[in-house]
């Protein structure tokens, strides 16, 4: 394995500094706390890739893109022969490739069940000033005013508009 020595840490600042470019320069850095270590920070690319070469190496390769990443790794070929193997990182810091940070929250997902209910419905279909209590109980559990939800009606009252729909 290679360490992170004061070379690799100054092509790294290098590449940070030319955070938009679209050819890597570094890949295969196996540093000791699993980030891109800068001087007294970790640095965790958006993605990480890994393979294993003919040669019998096995490197990790970050980009800002999954782009980015399969090209540094498919450059690598050139010194360590042909891939055997690659995949996404799934370790303590990365899941399917990316960074466990950048991943986003799924959306909340309610279900509204009208058995029983027999009250006045709005012009989407749902108890009168739900959708304004849901929106209410998010914003008190602390979430983003724009954050996806999903609304599943259950045991819905046919539509007299369209009667086969719920």
């Amino acid at each position: 394995m290679q360490k992170c020595t004061l070379a690799a840490k100054n092509a790294i600042s290098a590449y940070l500094t030319r955070f938009f470019d679209t050819k890597p320069t570094i890949y295969g850095l196996n540093c000791p706390k699993g980030g891109i270590s800068t001087n007294d920070t970790e640095f965790f690319a958006p993605w990480r890739l890994v393979a294993a070469f003919a040669d019998g190496s096995r490197l990790t390769f970050d980009g800002l893109t999954e782009e980015q990443a399969k090209d540094a790794m498919e450059a690598a070929q050139e010194e360590h022969g042909d891939i055997g193997y690659w995949n996404r990182v799934t370790d303590q810091n990365y899941e399917d490739g990316r960074y466990y940070k950048l991943i986003p929250e799924p959306p909340a997902v309610h279900i509204v069940d009208f058995t029983g209910y027999d009250g006045p419905l709005d012009e989407n279909g749902f108890p009168v000033g739900l959708p304004d209590e849901i929106a209410r109980y998010a914003k008190e559990q602390g979430a983003a005013p724009d954050a996806p939800q999903i609304i599943l009606k259950r045991n819905a009252p046919p539509d007299s508009e369209n009667p086969n729909e719920k």
